[in-house]
């Protein structure tokens, strides 16, 4: 009898696992099998689009990502590199591949657009050093680690486009199939700049903190009462420790079923509205906009007017920023976020997020690097009918009347056709942000 127990347990903690790991992940298998039966980008192809990455920012030579990036990430990137030099600070990224490290390609299609998300196991290192004294302020470093490149590979991109040779940032003059550098002579085969880059980052290692701790203990004692249940059957020697690992599975289960209905209540409301959403790409969105924003916070405000609510945008444009000497040059999420509340009314699908952060703040009179913990206050909306289509994040958005790729670092309106659009018709943007993160 109690090996029957321990096993009714066992399954009714699968069942909540899986319902609760849909409303975090919202992992679809049949598209992922999907995406991993494509060709990614060759060897060569994308090993070029990491050099051109990295020695961007050692050479501080951002310009040479304009031809492989897209409008919103370059853009991004550029403010990132404007904002450091202000400070006199440099950022220098060194990416190794690890010997046999295998490359993983999930690719799929929206109607002509394809999107491909390809990953290499490497050696990550990020360093923020002081342009005067050379000193490193802060080192980030991954020994294993996962880098991703986010593409997509657009029909409607302009063959005529300039393009930056990725040695000396000279312009490249196109020769049939080839595109020859003038300054430096140096050439590379069109295939390199038929993808642009969404996003580039590196993966960091899985947080260990006190809850993932609480988990595993949990789920070994799950496990391991139908074991213990199953020996009992051939003697009553293993009896009462099968009824006590039992027991304490129970209490387990109940107890994770009470705390994750009320830690995911608004995320499981979320997802009842919009049932492609999930927590990870809620956060996506998150560090996307947090990233943004801070990228933004000095000589191009008005390039994060489309990401704000109005309230919030004249709030932030009214703050003086310089008035301490204190700025923020990285974050970091220290655990998953907190969704306290789903609601949607007045037109919009508002949620309500705490985010544990630790702050990586520069000192300009000290020229020193200080980490500070905080927990981030933060609300979001979209508009009411707005849902995701897909199982799979771009920040690449299309125009809804002509279909061409909206630059949203331009005033809400296609610069092809000239139709007027809002941002929170595609996706989330901020409705109110904590002070915290203005400095």
């Amino acid at each position: 009898m109690q090996f029957i127990y321990s096993l009714l347990i066992l399954i009714l903690f699968f069942i909540l696992t899986l319902r609760f790991a849909k409303i975090i992940t919202n992992f679809d298998m049949k598209n992922a099998m999907k995406g991993q039966q494509q060709k990614g980008l060759g060897e060569d192809t994308f090993r070029r689009y990491l050099a051109v990455y990295t020695d961007a920012f050692r050479t501080l030579n951002i310009r040479s990502m304009a031809s492989i990036s897209s409008d919103l990430f370059y853009h991004s990137q550029v403010n990132q590199v404007k904002n450091l030099n202000r400070l006199g600070i440099k950022k220098e990224i060194t990416l190794n591949t690890l010997n046999n490290a295998s490359e993983t390609t999930d690719m799929n299609t929206i109607g002509k657009v394809a999107w491909l998300t390809q990953e290499i196991k490497c050696q990550y290192q990020e360093k923020l050093i002081d342009s005067v004294s050379g000193r490193v302020l802060d080192e980030k470093s991954y020994p294993s680690s996962k880098f991703i490149l986010s593409m997509n590979k657009n029909p409607f991109r302009k063959k005529s486009d300039v393009l930056f040779c990725s040695g000396c940032g000279g312009e490249l003059q196109t020769n049939g199939e080839i595109f020859i550098c003038n300054s430096c002579g140096a050439s590379y085969h069109s295939d390199s700049y038929d993808w642009v880059i969404n996003n580039a980052y590196a993966e960091p290692p899985a947080l260990k903190n006190t809850a993932s701790q609480m988990a595993a203990l949990m789920s070994i004692i799950i496990y391991a009462a139908p074991v213990i249940s199953f020996i009992s059957l051939f003697g009553d020697r293993f009896d009462n420790a099968a009824k006590v690992f039992n027991a304490v599975a129970l209490l387990f289960t109940i107890g994770y079923f009470i705390y994750a209905a009320w830690y995911y209540k608004a995320a499981l409301q979320m997802q009842r509205f919009d049932k492609l959403c999930s927590m990870f790409r809620v956060m996506d969105r998150i560090k996307f906009l947090i990233t943004k924003f801070l990228n933004c916070r000095f000589d191009d405000r008005a390039a994060m007017k489309q990401f704000m609510s109005g309230e919030a945008y004249e709030k932030w444009i009214q703050t003086d920023l310089n008035q301490s000497g204190r700025h923020i040059v990285d974050y970091k999420l220290s655990a998953i976020c907190k969704l306290t509340d789903f609601k949607v009314r007045n037109g919009r699908q508002t949620l309500c997020l705490k985010l544990p952060m630790t702050l990586s703040v520069f000192d300009e009179k000290s020229r020193k690097l200080m980490k500070q913990k905080c927990t981030v206050a933060m609300t979001i909306f979209r508009n009411q009918n707005t849902k995701y289509q897909n199982n799979f994040n771009s920040e690449v958005l299309y125009c809804k009347g002509c279909g061409m790729p909206i630059n949203q670092t331009d005033e809400g309106k296609c610069r092809f056709c000239g139709t007027e659009y809002e941002l929170a018709d595609y996706d989330w943007i901020i409705e109110s942000l904590d002070t915290s993160l203005y400095i």
